[in-house]
């Protein structure tokens, strides 16, 4: 009985301090199933990758789409390292999201998805995004 107690208590404390920190639980910010286009842009560098590939695009809604995330409102901050746009057939922007370490950022919410994946597949254009912008 009593380490029930405890354990609701300690949860309550949780819940209290995620609420205090303005941390919640959100769906996914957007439907990516009209995305035909995904845009990569360097932050340092300016440069943008087209990708028009189905494959590679269903590869980072994979990365991304999950049923909710973790977030976190921010104020309006400047400077980012990566960006994903995507795109419907007609060019209308379905998404557009900054990409942190761990993080992705859209309409000043920091989403915490729980890995690193999307920033590590950013890095792999790296080579890329510094060549073309020489």
């Amino acid at each position: 009985m009593k380490k029930r107690w405890i354990v609701l208590l300690g949860l309550l404390l949780l819940i209290v301090c995620v609420y205090a920190k303005g941390i919640r639980v959100k769906p996914f910010p957007a439907d990516l199933d009209k995305a035909t286009t995904m845009i990569l842009q360097s932050g340092n560098t300016g440069t943008r990758i087209t990708i028009t590939d189905p494959e590679e695009i269903q590869n980072v809604r994979d990365m991304m789409e999950k049923r909710f995330y973790l977030t976190q409102r921010i104020s309006p901050r400047g400077g980012w390292t990566y960006r994903i746009i995507f795109e419907a057939e007609n060019e209308e922007i379905l998404l557009d999201v900054t990409v942190g370490e761990g993080t992705f950022k859209h309409d000043n919410v920091i989403y915490f998805p729980g890995d690193h994946k999307l920033w590590d597949y950013m890095q792999t254009y790296d080579d890329v995004f510094n060549q073309t912008a020489r």
